[in-house]
């Protein structure tokens, strides 16, 4: 056992079968010293490792294929026949030369004189011989063996001794039986030199059937790892090959069919049969097979102008579709994400708690949902919360505002168009949003504002699951969930003639109501704390808190645009305060509204009434700029234009500072 390895460098692995003890060690030789010669001379010594293997019987031969997996082998004689009627792996036949067979004759005539000597071997080494003999003068009976096998061997030696031959020459295994019956022998070895050319060319034969091997390997593993099935036929329809995909399909086991049946003994199917047969060309067929339904090709494989075989690919319709839909929510679902969960709605009041425990209830269920509530009370909060918490949660969520898009332009928004189907339209076409939301949830953002014409059609693609591209003459099947919300009161809208009857069922067979801020009690408390401490933090700001007043302030507030104004509050006093705390007074400037809109009591008066006269002329002023440029003049005065106490007092940074000192040109 040799090796000639190193890592990371292709390996050729040969197997050297000996028949006799000489022979392994004339291998072993002859390989070290070209191996050595290769090293010395080659530009890339280390272009390949070898891994050799020495067979001494033919016990270890079988054993030892198995285990190496030989790219090449070399032998001689008998057992080189028996292994290529075995074996696929190519075999190097080392051949026997004139010069062995003439120092066999002369060991045999030098070792066993006035006895008669028989010849055993293949006729080509019979024709090398008769040179030997006459150079030798030797007088030598000549036995042919034509098919080299043991009982061949065996009858030779036999004749060999009913002849009077005292001597027998050959191979192992005829002077092995020859030594049964008592008769001298002679074992025709092979000179280091033919064992060099063997070695020679066996390398040689090893690098190129290493690299075909490597592209069959990469052919097969194309052809099993294919989502395609697909067989491979002959011009007498015998199956050739088939991939581990057309086993699946056809539930065939394709080491019982390769090479040993025809197409038409293996499968019983009628529709597959009439597509294999003939020379017919068949391209995106569609058949029934037994009950699923194949989509089907037949190729001809044609070389030199003549047609050799054919090739047959299918494929099961319902993975056609499975694979449509991977690559729509790969290509088409980047960006519609649901981000909101239930835990992201903030406050603990009954009429919210109810709200998200109605709607939590819903996202268990597939059921089409509207959600009901004024403007800005974060009813999309809610579609996606319930998005996230459903079993489509890992599929897109869309959400599309009927109301933002004009009537004309929403229909090829919702069901998308084909390449050239309107003047305008997008180069390859357009996938709607419908087709964008396969598998997942379609948010329609004020649905009472669609379109009256749009809503039947809307209707059939609920009814139907299924929608047709502007432009286009064929169905997609589609499978979604639809959340609306609204502001309206559909059913006003119904009898108004706005929206249709039959679509309002379809759509609200659940239903969810989002309470409107000013219900919701001590969670505008909440919420603004919230939204102000993120504000503090987007713009490096110190916390901010409410005042008790303050508080009062917000919970007294009508909060009209719901919590999309109370957001927008929550900034502007980021934005403006320069204090540890937000008084009640301050939030009135902030809010710019009448004290009795808030409903403000006697103690805020008197709060107002002990202002300093400075701050009270600040509090006259309207515009909030002009306050905000005021204050930090007044602060850099009050610290002799000392920025970082000035700044401290403001409750903001040095380089916000800054930064308004340029804005607003102060000093």
């Amino acid at each position: 056992m040799s090796y000639y390895l190193f890592e990371g460098v292709p390996m050729i692995k040969i197997l050297m079968i000996a028949a006799y003890d000489e022979l392994a060690k004339l291998y072993s030789e002859v390989f070290d010293e070209q191996y050595n010669i290769e090293m010395q001379y080659a530009k890339d010594c280390e272009e390949y490792s070898y891994d050799i293997r020495i067979a001494c019987t033919m016990e270890e031969i079988f054993p030892i294929c198995e285990e190496l997996d030989p790219d090449v082998i070399i032998g001689r004689g008998a057992p080189v026949l028996d292994l290529r009627k075995s074996l696929r792996t190519p075999i190097v036949d080392i051949v026997v030369a004139g010069n062995d067979i003439t120092k066999a004759l002369y060991e045999a005539k030098d070792s066993y004189p006035n006895q008669q000597i028989a010849l055993i071997g293949s006729p080509n080494m019979i024709f090398g011989a008769e040179s030997a003999m006459e150079l030798l003068e030797l007088d030598v009976k000549l036995y042919k063996v034509n098919v080299t096998s043991l009982e061949e061997i065996h009858g030779k030696v036999e004749k060999a001794f009913n002849d009077g031959c005292k001597v027998v020459v050959g191979g192992v295994l005829g002077t092995d039986y020859a030594s049964s019956f008592g008769m001298n022998t002679v074992v025709i070895k092979s000179g280091k030199e033919t064992i060099w050319r063997a070695v020679s060319e066996a390398k040689l034969i090893a690098k190129v059937t290493k690299q075909e091997k490597e592209i069959a390997m990469s052919y097969k593993t194309m052809l099993d790892y294919a989502f395609e099935g697909i067989i491979s036929l002959d011009n007498e329809d015998n199956i050739l090959s088939l991939n581990n995909a057309a086993h699946k399909i056809l539930n065939y086991d394709a080491s019982n069919i390769v090479g040993k049946e025809k197409i038409t003994n293996v499968i019983d199917d009628y529709n597959f049969i009439n597509i294999c047969k003939g020379n017919k060309e068949y391209l995106d067929e569609i058949i029934k097979y037994k009950n699923i339904h194949l989509a089907i090709n037949k190729i001809p494989v044609m070389f030199r102008g003549s047609k050799v075989g054919k090739v047959i690919t299918f494929q099961n319709s319902s993975r056609i579709q499975e694979v449509e839909n991977k690559i729509r929510g790969k290509l088409y679902t980047k960006g519609h994400t649901a981000k909101y969960y239930f835990s992201n709605i903030i406050g603990n009041s009954s009429t919210i708690t109810d709200a998200k425990r109605t709607a939590r209830i819903y996202s268990e269920v597939e059921a089409n949902v509207v959600i009901y509530g004024e403007s800005g009370t974060g009813k999309e909060l809610f579609a996606q919360s319930i998005h996230n918490n459903s079993s489509r949660a890992n599929g897109p969520f869309v959400a599309i505002n009927c109301a933002a898009i004009p009537g004309n332009l929403l229909e090829s928004e919702l069901f998308g168009y084909v390449d050239g189907a309107f003047t305008g339209a997008t180069k390859g076409g357009k996938m709607g949003i419908f087709m964008q939301a396969h598998n997942g949830t379609i948010f329609f953002d004020e649905i009472g504002d669609m379109p009256i014409n749009l809503q039947s059609k809307i209707l059939r693609v609920i009814q139907e699951k299924e929608v047709m591209q502007l432009g286009d003459n064929k169905v997609i099947p589609i499978d979604v969930r639809i959340i609306c919300a609204t502001n309206k009161n559909l059913r006003e809208s119904i009898k108004n003639n706005d929206f249709r009857e039959d679509l309002y069922y379809r759509l609200a067979v659940l239903k969810v109501n989002v309470p409107p801020l000013r219900e919701r009690g001590y969670d505008i408390v909440l919420l603004c704390e919230y939204y102000i401490d993120n504000y503090c933090n987007k713009y490096n700001k110190r916390k901010i808190l409410l005042t008790d007043d303050a508080k009062q302030c917000l919970l007294n507030y009508s909060w009209r645009g719901n919590i999309r104004e109370l957001r927008n509050i929550c900034e502007r006093i980021v934005a403006l305060s320069f204090e540890e705390s937000v008084s009640g007074e301050f939030l009135l400037k902030v809010l710019d509204i009448d004290e009795k809109e808030t409903g403000h009591n006697e103690e805020i008066h008197n709060y107002i009434n002990t202002l300093s006269k400075e701050d009270e002329r600040l509090k006259q002023i309207d515009n909030l700029k002009e306050y905000e440029r005021l204050k930090i003049i007044n602060t850099l005065k009050k610290y002799n234009n000392n920025k970082t106490a000035a700044a401290k007092d403001l409750n903001i940074s040095r380089v916000t500072l800054w930064r308004k000192i340029k804005e607003y040109n102060i000093l």
